[in-house]
């Protein structure tokens, strides 16, 4: 079912807070829900503009329908933001705060003190975020954007996969794409290699890479 984008709420109840995050079409910010003693959250605010309808729709089922696993970050709930300009609304989706940021933001934080992440940390995080993936992946959905940047850390030191706006439903178990998307850097060949025009295609392993 796609996102009832005419009858979403109003995200008055949130008090936004510094950038977290920042993406091609959307930024996160640290928040507080007024409304729910405080609580401080994280905010996704995403232009709601044609061509990323699609996108939104996907990460709106995503976090809908399995944001209960351990390795993802809970989902709190979808708001609408109207402006009065010539500007697009945009889409707040509303999640769990990783206090720690992401892996990137923790390997840097090291590395501007001279010290290293440790091989078992570096294990911990990877088995954890592999948690995440493989719930995905037995739901048919393949992540495609599977990186450091998108793996957070919580206070408690709990694993989060993050950002769905380039994931997809295969239907099937062995169902397969042909879209070259996503980061450069952490594409897999088989997904490069649709830039081609050729009938190429990939399925969830290629999230492994």
């Amino acid at each position: 079912m796609a996102l009832a984008y005419d009858m979403l709420p109003s995200p008055e109840r949130f008090e936004l807070k510094e950038i977290i995050g920042t993406g091609v079409c959307s930024k996160v910010y640290r928040a507080i829900d007024k409304e729910a003693n405080n609580r401080v959250v994280a905010v996704k605010c995403q232009r709601y503009e044609k061509d990323m309808v699609s996108h939104i729709n996907e990460e709106y089922r995503i976090l809908r329908d399995y944001s209960s696993h351990p390795n993802l970050p809970d989902f709190y709930g979808v708001y609408r933001k109207k402006f009065t300009t010539a500007q697009p609304d945009e889409i707040w989706f509303v999640l769990e705060m990783c206090e720690f940021g992401s892996v990137i933001d923790i390997i840097r934080s090291l590395q501007a003190i001279n010290k290293r992440i440790s091989e078992e940390h570096i294990a911990y995080i990877l088995s954890e975020a592999a948690k995440g993936l493989l719930h995905l992946h037995e739901n048919n959905i393949i992540h495609r954007d599977f990186r450091g940047s998108n793996i957070l850390m919580t206070k408690d030191g709990e694993i989060k996969l993050c950002d769905f706006g380039l994931s997809r439903d295969t239907k099937t178990s062995d169902g397969k794409r042909s879209t070259c998307i996503g980061s450069p850097s952490w594409m897999a060949p088989e997904v490069v290699a649709c830039s081609k025009g050729d009938k190429n295609f990939y399925e969830s392993r290629a999230d492994v890479w």
